[in-house]
């Protein structure tokens, strides 16, 4: 058991704990050979246990070391003591980002600025010797006394996913932060991380992450599916430029986000400067208000022979844009110059509601008021994205939402039906069917199985057994005999010929079945055992009712009531008597081709 006064390596004693986490326990501790105060991390004792993660995490581990930037906590050491594992990190002394928010709350525009690019510029850093941190959340952004920002665990995530550990409260805190990529399993690179950077920018000014749910699944699917509210309709303070810089962090689509950690820094940057900018301006003008006040007579001289040029830009006409969203190029153009409008194309977008070919988004919006000349940028569509239908059959239902929502597909109906053969709450059947390829956007419909009907017991043939056994069976099945009746038959006597409900049938436990047993007595003749298998064809409802009637020496005698689904077979076994006997099989009543026994 690892604890305080423990010796690692040889060199790190264990001071004490300084927190715990999804991978285990951290404690500070001294380097006796370079006498520096280090952070250590002793894996989980599941993990450590795991030879294939123990072999990641040294992999990754060890590209993380050669990260050497202020923004990122410095790994010197990866080690194993006793069967456990340990890294060996930076000691920072401060607070995780999450323990900032949990007790102060959101932080201002300007600090989440300066936090964010110094985040930005560690990722920057990183992706430029191919390490991607794959997890960027607050629990794993350290602050210092002095206001520095410090990422750490880079690499880690990697090693710790492809060892698939389960640890709901460490993956649903995760869960958060993940891009869509990520929660639907998919490739991730460097832009995943600026995902992940965008939420928690987006929680340092609101207080809250843009998604949230009791599960992994429930965040996960509003990850792939909605769009986060404005963070200025939670706090009126954060300015349209960062909120801007967040938006575009948080694009579904991974080529829709900032080209790169650095263009993201520099954006992230270009806020905080700007404000410092304003403070160092008025400070500088109120040393210098004297000055400033010539300043802007000479100014006002100057506008004042510029009158004319400035009027008539003041005076440019405005017009109101046309809508052309939805119209060919040639038509768009039309409308914008009778406005008196210039336009662009900028380029173009899959859409499944405009045709191939015509514009599919434009800015300004159609409405807007904008000076006469103004370029409209138009975006054209590529018409509709054909997608594969994924194969969800036998899936858990909250799987298969995931699965369709990552196929850009929507969930349509959900029928459920009871279903002997597939669990509850796992999907019988689908529609489109699996691997069929349709427009993204397309509805896919589930039916789902509710399991077992509660308290039903279907009745097995007791046709050919003696009145003992199939009351014997009753009673183990927890139903009872109800009336017997005889008649004369070839059958020895004793032996059931009947019965009410048929076989098949579903009954509540405790209902009761009648009996046809054999007195003996009846037309001699050899009796058959027959097997016969029915198939319902194609074309036929589900559920078809299925009726098989043996015309013998006997007469007309019922064999085998039941339901069938189209092609599935149906094999029943039967008693007939004499020489020559004919089955007829009907279908929702409907008689089929008459088969003569014996057959195959």
């Amino acid at each position: 058991m690892m604890g305080p006064g423990t010796v690692l390596g040889g060199r790190y004693r264990l001071l004490r704990e300084v927190g715990t986490g999804g991978m285990g326990q951290v404690f500070l501790a001294e380097d006796a050979f370079l006498h520096r105060q280090v952070a250590v991390k002793v894996l989980r004792g599941d993990l450590a246990r795991n030879p294939d993660f123990v072999e990641r995490f040294r992999r990754e581990a060890t590209a993380a070391a050669k990260l050497s930037h202020p923004n990122v906590v410095a790994i010197y050491d990866v080690g194993e003591e006793d069967g456990a594992s340990y890294l060996v990190m930076e000691y920072v002394e401060g607070e995780t980002l999450q323990a900032h928010l949990s007790r102060s709350g959101p932080v201002g525009p300007e600090q989440t600025a300066y936090i964010g690019a110094q985040v930005a510029a560690a990722l920057e850093h990183a992706h430029a010797r191919g390490v991607i941190h794959r997890d960027i959340k607050p629990a794993n952004i350290l602050l210092t006394r002095d206001g520095t920002a410090k990422v750490t665990d880079f690499g880690i995530a990697r090693a710790v996913s492809d060892a698939t550990v389960v640890n709901t409260g460490g993956l649903l805190g995760s869960a958060y932060y993940l891009s869509p990529e990520q929660a639907r399993g998919g490739y991730t690179d460097e832009k995943s991380d600026l995902y992940s950077l965008g939420v928690v920018l987006y929680e340092m000014v609101t207080g809250q992450v843009p998604f949230s749910g009791d599960t992994m699944v429930a965040v996960a699917m509003k990850h792939l599916r909605e769009r986060a509210p404005d963070p200025r309709e939670l706090n009126r303070e954060v300015p349209e430029s960062l909120q801007e810089v967040i938006h575009r962090a948080l694009q579904k689509d991974p080529g829709r986000r900032c080209a790169s950690a650095a263009v993201m820094r520099q954006d992230l940057e270009g806020l905080y400067d700007r404000q410092d900018r304003r403070r160092r301006e008025r400070r500088r003008r109120l040393r210098h208000g004297l000055w400033w006040s010539a300043y802007l007579l000479g100014a006002l001289v100057v506008l004042a022979g510029g009158a004319w040029a400035f009027n008539a830009w003041l005076n440019v006409p405005v017009v109101r844009v046309p809508a052309v969203q939805g119209k060919g190029v040639a038509q768009a153009e039309a409308a914008l110059r009778q406005a008196g409008l210039s336009y662009r194309i900028a380029g173009s977008r899959y859409s499944s509601r405009v045709g191939q070919g015509k514009v599919a988004d434009q800015q300004p919006a159609a409405g807007d008021q904008v000076k006469r000349g103004r370029t409209v940028n138009l975006t054209l569509s590529k018409g509709v994205q054909l997608v594969q239908v994924p194969d969800l059959r036998r899936v858990l239902i909250q799987e298969a939402e995931v699965q369709i929502a990552a196929a850009e597909l929507n969930l349509g109906t959900e029928v459920y039906h009871y279903d002997s053969q597939v669990p509850a709450n796992y999907v019988i059947s689908q529609s489109p069917a699996a691997g069929q390829r349709v427009g993204t956007g397309s509805n896919v419909n589930l039916v789902v199985s509710k399991g077992n009907k509660p308290g039903l017991i279907t009745l097995p043939t007791f046709s050919g057994m003696s009145l003992a056994a199939a009351e014997s069976t009753l009673e183990d099945l927890g139903l009872s005999q109800g009336q017997v009746s005889y008649q004369s038959d070839p059958s020895p006597q004793g032996t059931v010929l009947g019965q009410n409900p048929a076989p098949n049938s579903q009954v509540p436990a405790g209902s009761s079945v009648d009996l046809v047993v054999s007195r003996g007595g009846g037309i001699p003749g050899p009796a058959n055992l027959q097997s016969l298998t029915v198939q319902v064809p194609a074309g036929f409802p589900a559920n078809t009712q299925v009726l098989v009637q043996v015309d013998d020496q006997r007469g007309m005698t019922t064999v085998y009531t039941g339901t069938g689904q189209p092609g599935q077979p149906i094999r029943i076994t039967f008693q007939w008597f004499g020489t020559k006997g004919t089955a007829f099989v009907l279908l929702n009543g409907q008689m089929q081709s008459p088969i003569t026994l014996p057959a195959g």
